[in-house]
């Protein structure tokens, strides 16, 4: 694979995969996995009928977030579908965001908004 990547101004990043330690590249991968391993059990939860809501899934986009954390100094986020992983990755309450799926008040829409309308505006 070739080791260069295109950047927002349409030029070439330059050796980007040499640009980030095993240990950057470690947290950015620990991440993923636990966006995809939260979402891999809320899959179950409403399987099991234990969420009574619709819920819309990151999996499979799990790692945009985590990019988006790591490109940008001080984003604010706006992400209207799919949002559990962005939630997560910039710092959202995870037992909060489970409530909002349990249709808690202690959820972080007081249990109001369900999958679609998460939000933290502590984490922007």
């Amino acid at each position: 694979m070739q080791n260069n990547l295109r950047n927002k101004d349409l030029g070439v990043f330059e050796n980007l995969y040499g640009q980030f330690s095993q240990r950057e590249s470690l947290k950015f991968f620990t991440q993923i996995a636990r966006n995809k391993a939260f979402e891999i059990e809320v899959q179950k939860a409403f399987n099991a009928g234990r969420i009574k809501i619709p819920i819309y899934l990151s999996i499979g986009t799990e790692h945009i977030g985590v990019g988006l954390k790591y490109a940008f100094q001080n984003p604010l986020i706006f992400a209207q579908h799919r949002a559990h992983s962005y939630y997560m990755t910039f710092g959202g309450n995870l037992e909060a965001l489970r409530d909002e799926l349990l249709s808690l008040p202690s959820g972080c829409a007081a249990g109001m908004g369900g999958s679609a309308s998460i939000h933290s505006p502590k984490i922007g």
